[in-house]
């Protein structure tokens, strides 16, 4: 069993892991027709069926979801809607701490009225779930549909999914899963990043916020807390943009095929 070892809170990139961690999918085919992609992160245990509604009602195209189920009956949900639907998933790190029985203090935990321990055994007794999760940790995902961190392309703007970040604040590893975004200086971290690997858009879960952020050549770095807001994501700007959290039925969908891609915050 793998181990896993706390240490102080500090300062990660990961410019020198970041090749072996991204390279997950990339379609052979720019969409150009109008495509709706709805993001989402941090289900901590609800259900996926409003995802497989609003697949079937034809309200969204693509589905990108960036992890922490906590529930093997998340897991088995996710999997299930990849099978009828283009539905693409990295894990979050819960789900990698869950899965290696690593003890962690968390409110989502308190709420579902769970512990550690017991979601070590819930997920020790489905060997077809825990293996849909470390293959994605591993980045041995055969469907095409999962990893670790996922590399997309959205509207023509090269994409990446990942549920920490490139760069930012971690009380433990694996960094970027446990990457917070806390500071300007964290995005910076990121977006300088994101410039290195010709990164136009990250999409990015963890800390439950709705947050959405972007850098411009010319006016520079701005951040939205942006609950209901809506933006352009320009072709010649870095973006950032963290859908909030699922469970509180937080997502943001992504409209391409456009003069450029826009990105609305909705409550679903």
């Amino acid at each position: 069993m793998l181990s896993f070892h706390p240490f102080d809170r500090k300062k990660h990139t990961l410019v020198e892991t970041l090749n072996s961690l991204s390279i997950l999918y990339t379609p052979t085919n720019k969409i150009l027709v109008m495509t709706k992609y709805l993001v989402f992160s941090d289900i901590h245990g609800a259900s996926l069926a409003p995802v497989r509604e609003m697949f079937e009602a034809r309200k969204v195209d693509v589905g990108i979801c960036i992890g922490d189920f906590d529930r093997v009956y998340s897991a088995r949900e996710a999997k299930s809607i990849q099978k009828d639907h283009p539905l693409y998933v990295a894990p979050g790190n819960h789900d990698q701490a869950h899965l290696y029985k690593r003890t962690i203090s968390s409110g989502r935990l308190r709420d579902q009225g769970v512990t550690s321990n017991e979601l070590w055994d819930e997920w020790d007794n489905d060997q077809e779930a825990t293996k849909y999760i470390n293959d994605m940790l591993n980045n041995n995902s055969e469907d095409g549909k999962s990893g670790r961190s996922l590399s997309l392309d959205v509207g023509g703007l090269s994409t990446r999914a990942i549920h920490g970040g490139l760069a930012g604040t971690h009380i433990t590893e694996p960094a970027d899963l446990w990457n917070r975004i806390e500071s300007e200086e964290d995005y910076m971290a990121n977006f300088s990043i994101m410039r290195q690997y010709g990164i136009k858009l990250l999409l990015r879960g963890h800390d439950h916020e709705v947050q959405y952020a972007r850098l411009d050549p010319k006016t520079g770095f701005k951040k939205y807390d942006a609950n209901g807001g809506k933006f352009n994501l320009f072709d010649r700007r870095e973006h950032i943009v963290s859908p909030g959290a699922y469970f509180k039925g937080e997502v943001a969908v992504i409209t391409t095929g456009e003069s450029n891609p826009v990105v609305e915050f909705k409550q679903f």
